[in-house]
């Protein structure tokens, strides 16, 4: 990943520093650059699922039309969608450096490290979480059994199943690595405009820790569509994974949604210190028998208090409706799957 800061000369001999937009490991892997990131994923996704077909005909073997296709959607779709949350996280970051950094030069040291942190396998963590996740992945599909009979065909499946367990377990380490930025993020002492509840930068956070919730659930949701259609079923295996997978759209959502709320809360209550400062100074001077003027002021004040005390802090707004999809889905598909593995 490069660096996402350039330091230019100007005539006067100070120096200005330049923000550059960082990219994620999947961007860099296009060999050809001429061709958009997205083309090439895409074609790799869609190349590898016909390929995969024609291997399985050409084998007389069993096919799994929806595993097959959800295998190479992934392939062809979670780079880019990696890629995509990348921008986004830097754009949400630098909306809301506004109110959590002093410092710019802080602020863009902070950004390169937790972008190439989140995004890339450069980290240690990254790539111990990744490869963890791969060979669990992998010691299932050994303990269950290869899926077909021939063995060229089960070398090439295997082949293309460690790449996209590679991309998955990449997936894993991001969003257990998003949960503990977005604390980071969130219990920084904001510095909001007075009066301007709510901030857009803290919306705009909101709002992208929503769409990753509706994400993830789109995501765990084709999944079990995915392995209900599979060679291996629901498995007690299997079910051990989705029950383990079953955590992230689950906690995406309620600990962005608890995070969220503790910013609304520090950005109330400074704001609320200010006035309750105004109250006293004001209700002081009311108590040494000063004008009438006095008292009118403090009443105005008082009246400020009482509305920044009823501003809403939960931003529900935002991501209720993401609530009721994500959660109760995943539970209902985690509750359906786990009756058909037991059922008759």
């Amino acid at each position: 990943m490069q660096d996402a800061r350039k330091v230019l000369p100007l005539a006067d001999g100070v120096l200005m520093m330049k923000t550059q937009v960082l990219c994620s490991t999947y961007k860099k892997l296009n060999p050809f650059r001429k061709i958009p990131y997205w083309v090439f994923w895409l074609s790799l996704g869609t190349t590898s699922y016909f390929l995969g077909d024609l291997l399985i005909r050409l084998f007389n073997e069993r096919g799994f039309f929806v595993t097959q296709m959800f295998f190479a959607g992934c392939a062809g779709t979670f780079p880019i969608v990696i890629e995509g949350f990348s921008q986004r996280f830097q754009e949400t970051m630098r909306s809301l450096s506004a109110i959590l950094w002093n410092d710019k030069t802080q602020f863009e040291e902070w950004l390169t490290e937790h972008t190439i942190r989140l995004f890339t396998l450069s980290s240690w963590p990254a790539r111990i979480i990744t490869s963890g996740v791969t060979l669990l992945a992998l010691a299932t599909v050994f303990l269950l059994g290869m899926p077909f009979r021939s063995t060229i065909l089960n070398c090439f499946a295997l082949f293309g199943f460690v790449l996209l367990l590679i991309i998955c377990g990449q997936g894993v380490y991001m969003l257990l690595s998003l949960l503990i930025t977005i604390r980071q993020i969130t219990h920084r002492q904001p510095n909001v405009p007075f009066y301007r509840l709510p901030h857009p930068a803290i919306t705009e956070l909101s709002d992208q820790c929503a769409l990753a919730s509706l994400l993830i659930g789109i995501a765990y949701i084709a999944l079990v569509i995915a392995i209900s259609q599979g060679p291996y079923g629901f498995s007690v295996e299997m079910q051990s994974w989705l029950a383990a997978l079953a955590f992230f759209p689950i906690s995406m959502f309620f600990w962005s949604l608890i995070q969220v709320r503790t910013l609304m809360r520090n950005v109330k209550q400074s704001q609320l210190d200010i006035i309750n400062a105004e109250i006293e100074r004001n209700l002081q001077r009311v108590l040494n028998g000063e004008e009438l003027e006095v008292v009118q002021r403090l009443e105005k004040v008082m009246e400020i208090q009482s509305r920044i005390q009823a501003i809403q802090e939960w931003p529900i707004a935002a991501q209720g409706a993401v609530a009721f999809i994500v959660t109760f889905t995943t539970l209902a598909v985690q509750i359906i799957s786990l009756m058909r593995a037991v059922g008759p």
